[in-house]
């Protein structure tokens, strides 16, 4: 493949879209490097609401899973040094091991191949010494056979740190920056609760608006995350990790490409339309989320930190696909421009196009537009055969709450997933008490899915069920501890004196909502519709 070069409007382009976006929700760090030189290094929006501190190139970020390749990288030396092999099993290293665990391989813990369920803790805080991590992880049951199933375990990565501490004779933390961070020149690059940076250098993470604290203050990782997460850096020392690894200064260019053959750790896309893609991705549930993408055919670098959380995505995953089309020369729309100290005339309520299409704004403590109607969200996220789809998922909701699942098992592209999914609404019937009814929200895009989301009403409480369609068929579903009304709920901000202007991180796709004398004028990037005020 012929290497692409970032061009300079390229980059110029991506900075403007990154500052429009601040006020529609993004605060975080964007890094852009190409052949070892950086072309873009710039945080955007705030580290610190309360004492307006902004982000810059220098805040540092918790990274989350990102985490994990660096452990990976720990056990890949140790087997260069003879200490392990990727065929090891843990009957090797540990005696008395569960004999439903005892082939587990050094390979399986790496490729998320070892049939162990994901956590072995119930918060990544939770006190919990090396020996009780490894009963909790020796007591898990086993979701999958050894080998057979991609199932993403933390437990499996905590795992991993303590075969590094007991095979390097170092305490975990202590090999990982004498070992990884100090050779790739990743000063930086620290745990929770260290003071390797000032305080106004950390982020805080938001969730809903509310503040998280910071990684600066919060406890050290103990064992219910060590090895999985618990890292905080800028985003520029995961670019000085990708120069140690090209130059092969932490393995040997052998041990690398072994890394990416097996998948150890990274996810390796080899056909993607930018070549071989390299990448990890991470989030916690404090508001913080990361990508590192590796385009090793062009040599680029591509990696993100974000602060804020909607509670339902990673943001940085949200977002990360629009960046990338930016960086290889695609001219996106740039996001709207908004002034929100500006005083406007509106109407709240809800508005119609006299069909079955409902869209509702209020203005309560944000300025926000929702979908109240399945046929709303086709404006934002156009379907080819909307009215048959709609049909199709009010059909599959009424099936639901009828607990008949035929059709629903014929739809999956995995029907064996389906007892999952059964199992998931037993639990929620056991805590809440029978499904009472449910009702179909609407539509929305999840990468290169297309999501419908189910509400379900149960005797004490309402649950979300999103379904992840691919093509005609479902991919999968699983309840979510959440409830909402609503599919799309969209903040937004004036941008003249009767037009309101959003803007979907997710889709990249922006609109505005003007107000007329009788209504509103909904003018999305698809489609301009003549809403009517509804009269309460």
């Amino acid at each position: 493949m012929e290497q692409v070069t970032i061009q300079a409007d390229s980059i110029e382009h991506l900075d403007r879209y990154m500052k429009r976006l601040v006020p529609f929700g993004f605060h975080g760090q964007v890094l852009v490097a190409q052949n070892g030189k950086i072309l873009l290094n710039e945080g955007y929006g705030l580290a610190n609401r309360k004492q307006n501190i902004p982000n810059t190139a220098y805040t540092a970020f918790d990274t989350g899973s990102i985490n994990k390749p660096f452990t990976a990288i720990a056990i890949m030396q140790l087997i260069e040094q003879g200490k392990l092999s990727l065929d090891t099993t843990l009957q090797q290293l540990y005696a008395g091991i569960p004999n439903d665990k005892a082939s587990i391989t050094i390979q399986h813990l790496l490729s998320h191949t070892s049939g162990l369920e994901n956590y072995h803790m119930e918060s990544d805080f939770q006190p919990m010494t090396q020996e009780e991590a490894l009963d909790k992880i020796f007591d898990l049951p086993m979701i999958a056979d050894i080998g057979s199933t991609y199932y993403y375990s933390n437990a499996a990565y905590g795992l991993l740190a303590i075969i590094i501490e007991m095979l390097s004779g170092q305490p975990y933390r202590d090999y990982m920056r004498d070992h990884i961070f100090l050779p790739a020149n990743m000063t930086q690059t620290g745990w929770y609760g260290e003071r390797i940076w000032n305080e106004n250098q950390v982020a805080t993470g938001y969730v809903q608006g509310e503040s998280c604290g910071s990684p600066y203050e919060w406890d050290a990782p103990q064992w219910a995350l060590l090895g999985a997460g618990g890292l905080v850096h800028p985003v520029s020392d995961l670019f000085k990790a990708h120069q140690a690894l090209k130059h092969n200064t932490l393995l040997s260019a052998e041990t690398n490409q072994q890394m990416l053959d097996h998948e150890l750790a990274w996810a390796v896309e080899h056909d993607t339309p930018h070549g071989l893609l390299v990448q990890h991705n991470g989030a916690s549930m404090y508001g913080f989320s990361a990508s590192f993408r590796r385009y090793i055919d062009h040599d680029i670098v591509i990696t993100l930190a974000v602060n804020v959380s909607d509670g339902d995505n990673a943001l940085a995953v949200d977002v990360e696909n629009h960046i990338v089309d930016i960086v290889f020369g695609k001219n996106l729309a740039l996001p709207p421009t908004v002034n929100p100290s500006l005083n406007m005339n509106y109407q709240s309520g809800d508005f119609s196009d006299g069909n079955d299409g409902i869209l509702r704004f209020t203005s309560n403590e944000q300025l926000l537009v929702s979908t109240m109607s399945p046929e709303a969200t086709s404006w934002f996220f156009p379907l080819t055969d909307a009215s048959t789809f709609h049909q199709t998922m009010r059909e599959i909701a009424q099936a639901i709450a009828e607990h008949d699942l035929a059709r629903f098992k014929a739809l999956f592209v995995k029907p064996e997933r389906v007892p999952a999914y059964q199992d998931n609404l037993n639990q929620y019937e056991t805590e809440l008490g029978q499904l009472q009814s449910t009702d179909y929200l609407g539509c929305s895009s999840l990468r290169h899915y297309t999501v419908a989301y189910i509400r379900l009403f149960f005797e004490n409480g309402n649950r979300m069920l999103p379904l992840a369609w691919e093509g005609d068929t479902i991919a999968g579903c699983i309840p979510i501890d959440e409830d909402k009304a609503s599919v799309i709920n969209s903040i937004v901000y004036p941008q003249t004196e009767n037009t309101l202007a959003g803007h979907n991180l997710l889709l990249g796709t922006s609109f505005t909502l003007t107000f007329t004398e009788n209504g509103a004028i909904l003018a999305t990037d698809s489609a301009t519709i003549t809403l009517s005020h509804i009269e309460n």
